[in-house]
């Protein structure tokens, strides 16, 4: 389902190169030591990193801005999807009203596909959803930042040190920076594990129509192994779809060879004749429990900034990271004019909040890996989408009200009552993994 979560792997950067910006290139790997200055670097070139530098070319041009990524986007390692739902302008966070005016604003802009609803499939429910979605493919989105940021890009070396305001690449050059941001993506060992959400995703050429209207978000209509399963689906158009199997596991392994044959039998039962096989998209998320411990990213230097997943800027439950990706890069937008310790200590703030916020997401998590049978999970879930639309637009974008928790809480849970109420009340030091 990732991000759809199903995505969020930003990495660190690549080294630097000559400039080919009127061919609307990105710099590339050069072995010749370089030192020049820039307002703002950002180390790792994901999601994060990559709308933050947009929204600052918009709205501060006069601000040089440099994007240093581990990755070679002329031939990625993996393709991402990243995917998020129209929310009512009520509750929607962004100051730019992103998620409600999705078409008329600069996220827009990115969008791969998009849908007028979707639709949630389980044993006991079969529901459409008309609620819009959104998907944001990453060689459309890497396109998007070519031509808008191709002077500000360096793609192909990683960072080996920060000093200060000096940025050191693998090949030995330099940058200078007034304001160094550590947007790489995942942070190892962050936070205690309650579990994993887990896929993996191949985009599938059909020999005919597959005859879907909307995205199919969850299909649990499937065996229940390995946790909470089930099957997502996005059609790009009437030939070609992504299908991705994915787990709510209590490990990180992946037998890519076993989902593989998954998906294709998967397709085989909905009757779609498959012509060839594309790109293949896989991941396991890890999502944190509710315990004593914090979130703790170790920094590069004790003055880096840190934005994206990286600080901890994630839905918890779903794995969801575009929603605070936007949010990231419009508070940095909001406190760019601050020096270097100034802005390090105001985004830790604002992280530290967010995380706070996630509170209840983590203890519906504890719920999930360690009170649910897991192959009962889905019932969890199921349950889950029967609720009105407000309320899971709300769940989605971390906006979860009050009322809104006493409503998903309420009445009898789909897991034994003893271990719902302890494991969702107990801080949690059991880890899975």
């Amino acid at each position: 389902m990732i991000d759809n979560p199903h995505c969020l792997r930003e990495s660190e950067g690549r080294a630097h190169g000559f400039t080919l910006a009127q061919q609307r290139r990105p710099l590339r790997e050069n072995s010749m030591v370089v030192r020049q200055n820039y307002d703002v670097i950002f180390i790792g070139g994901g999601l994060a990193a990559g709308l933050s530098a947009l929204l600052l070319r918009e709205n501060r041009p006069e601000l040089k801005v440099l994007i240093i990524e581990a990755r070679d986007i002329e031939t990625p390692e993996l393709p991402q999807t990243w995917s998020f739902q129209t929310l009512p302008a009520s509750i929607d966070p962004s100051q730019s009203k992103s998620f409600s005016q999705v078409r008329s604003n600069w996220l827009g802009r990115l969008i791969s596909k998009s849908w007028t609803g979707y639709e949630v499939r389980f044993p006991d429910l079969d529901r459409r959803l008309d609620i819009p979605y959104h998907s944001i493919r990453s060689q459309d989105f890497w396109d998007h930042l070519k031509i808008e940021l191709s002077d500000s890009l360096i793609f192909g070396s990683s960072v080996t040190e920060v000093k200060g305001t000096t940025v050191t690449g693998a090949n030995g050059s330099q940058w200078q920076a007034n304001r160094v941001i550590d947007s790489r993506g995942w942070a190892k060992d962050a936070f205690p594990v309650a579990g994993y959400q887990k896929f993996v995703g191949l985009n599938l050429k059909l020999k005919k129509p597959h005859g879907l209207k909307a995205p199919i978000l969850m299909d649990a209509r499937v065996e229940q192994v390995d946790g909470f399963r089930f099957l997502y689906t996005l059609p790009w158009d009437e030939l070609n779809l992504l299908v991705e199997d994915t787990h709510y596991s209590n490990d990180d392994h992946l037998d890519i060879p076993h989902y593989r044959k998954e998906i294709l039998a998967y397709a085989k039962a909905q009757g779609w004749e498959i012509e060839s096989i594309g790109e293949m998209e896989q991941g396991a998320l890890a999502l944190p429990s509710y315990s004593k411990r914090n979130f703790f990213s170790e920094k590069l230097s004790p003055h880096t900034a840190q934005l994206g997943v990286r600080a901890g800027l994630f839905h918890a439950t779903t794995g969801y990271s575009i929603y605070d990706a936007v949010l990231g890069a419009e508070q940095l937008l909001n406190t760019i004019h601050l020096e270097a310790d100034a802005l390090e200590t105001s985004l830790s703030r604002y992280s530290d909040e967010r995380w706070e916020a996630q509170e209840f997401y983590r203890r519906l998590n504890n719920m999930l890996f360690f009170a649910a049978i897991p192959e009962n999970r889905y019932k969890v879930l199921e349950r889950f989408y029967q609720h009105d639309p407000d309320l899971i637009s709300r769940f989605y974008a971390g906006k979860t009200s009050a009322q809104d928790k006493f409503r998903i809480m309420s009445g009898k849970p789909p897991i034994a009552m003893k271990q719902a109420i302890y494991h969702f009340f107990n801080r949690s030091e059991v880890q899975h993994g």
